[in-house]
């Protein structure tokens, strides 16, 4: 019976020339890797806040089905993206990431192209549904940053990939909104679909996986369910990532219909839409830098709990706002505090898990974060069709559920 071969580390001290200059293989890469989630992320949110007045330029006019629709197409695509994204993180741990980030932003270019052509909502919640089923674009991402860095600097790395995503959701919606007014709704799908080809191409060009993990990719055990579940603190880490990426997506159908009902001046719905999502963005960027320079002070229980617990007021009062500077005030007040919810989680959950099991465990943990981004616009969707202010009071309720999780199964003793 042959043994396992026993596991070689990574050589953090590999170096190759860069720009004229000897720098160490993972500095380039996580720099790369930025580069690419930068631009890959800013082609995401080019279009995805606009599905609610893609719709209507598709022939729907009445606002509790323009509701139901937007939910169901913003929520589509991590429905299936669940299912898709523990099987691509497993995929990740036995071929490396580089190459599916490489397929996930093509095929995203190829299926946002053809969301610009759409003639049905039909056609588009088909195409939103395939958009999915490339899944773990996320999780990959997460765990190429986990492993582009020492362990001593994981959650910082990871901190740097969240707000870099953030970021993207900060340049898109407002250049996408621009687009979108002077040249049509379609022109911004077919923006997102370049800005894709360009994150692929950036990818094939700059990242370059070391050779010592190639090594250790092909000599490391793979990671069961059963076994991650089993892991201290990973199934509270769940449930606050649920929590976390179930309210962000909420918002995305819910912040253009409320806009469009307390904005009189026609035409400037998608531009007003555009700079509330981008000042969030903003103020959620800010947020996950700071999350991880506080950690070293406070415990992850302890930091989450204050950012569940003013993310769930400063949504309830979102649902009161009767003009748009005051709605687009909390909703910065929001991502001051929201932005830091899932960088802790996801930090978390990559220092409660071995190296070995790095991808895997990111690709069940973004399926959870998947349930909540496709749950999130779906129901909110629903919610907005009943009562639109009582949609921003159910995610403070879920902001409450993620603040349990972390009060009952995320204490002290799941510190590292």
């Amino acid at each position: 019976m042959s043994q396992t071969p026993p596991l070689l580390p990574i050589d953090w001290t590999e170096q190759r020339a860069f720009l004229g200059r000897s720098l160490y293989v993972w500095q380039v890469n996580l720099a790369s890797l930025l580069a690419v989630l930068f631009v890959a992320f800013v082609g995401f949110y080019f279009s995805s806040p606009f599905l609610p007045l893609l719709v209507r330029h598709l022939g729907v006019t009445d606002p509790r089905a323009v509701a139901l629709w937007s939910g169901l197409l913003i929520g589509l695509g991590p429905a299936s993206a669940v299912i898709a994204s523990p099987l691509w993180g497993r995929l990740a741990d036995r071929i490396g990431g580089r190459v599916l980030l490489v397929r996930t932003v093509f095929g995203f270019a190829l299926l946002n192209g053809l969301c610009a052509v759409a003639t049905s909502v039909w056609q588009l919640a088909a195409l939103r549904l395939l958009m999915g089923t490339l899944g773990g674009f996320t999780a990959v991402a997460l765990a190429l940053a986990s492993l582009s860095a020492p362990p001593e600097r994981l959650t910082r790395a990871i901190a740097m990939a969240q707000s870099t995503q953030i970021l993207g959701l900060l340049v898109g919606p407002a250049l996408g909104g621009l687009l979108a007014d002077h040249f049509g709704i379609r022109a911004a799908f077919v923006g997102a679909s370049g800005l894709a080809v360009v994150a692929g191409f950036n990818m094939l060009v700059l990242y370059r996986e070391p050779r010592s993990s190639a090594q250790h990719r092909k000599t490391r055990p793979k990671a069961s369910m059963r076994a991650l579940l089993q892991t201290p603190g990973f199934a509270p880490i769940l449930v606050v990532l649920f929590a976390g990426s179930f309210t962000d997506r909420s918002y995305q159908p819910l912040i253009p219909l409320f806009v469009s009902s307390i904005t009189p001046v026609h035409g400037a719905v998608a531009s007003v839409t555009g700079v509330i999502v981008a000042c969030g963005a903003l103020a959620a960027a800010v947020s996950a830098n700071a999350a991880s320079r506080l950690v070293p002070r406070w415990t992850h229980a302890q930091v989450l709990g204050v950012a569940l617990i003013a993310s769930a007021c400063g949504s309830a009062l979102m649902g009161f706002s009767h003009t748009a500077l005051q709605f687009g005030v909390l909703r910065v007040v929001v991502g001051l505090f929201a932005g830091s919810v899932l960088t802790l989680a996801y930090g978390l959950g990559g220092s409660v898990m071995p190296v070995e099991q790095r991808s895997s465990a990111f690709g069940v943990l973004n399926s959870g974060a998947m349930i909540g981004s496709a749950v999130g616009p779906i129901l909110g969707g629903l919610l907005a069709a009943v009562s639109l202010r009582g949609a921003f009071l159910f995610n403070s309720a879920i902001f409450l559920v993620g603040l349990l999780a972390v009060w009952r199964g995320l204490g002290v003793r799941h510190e590292t």
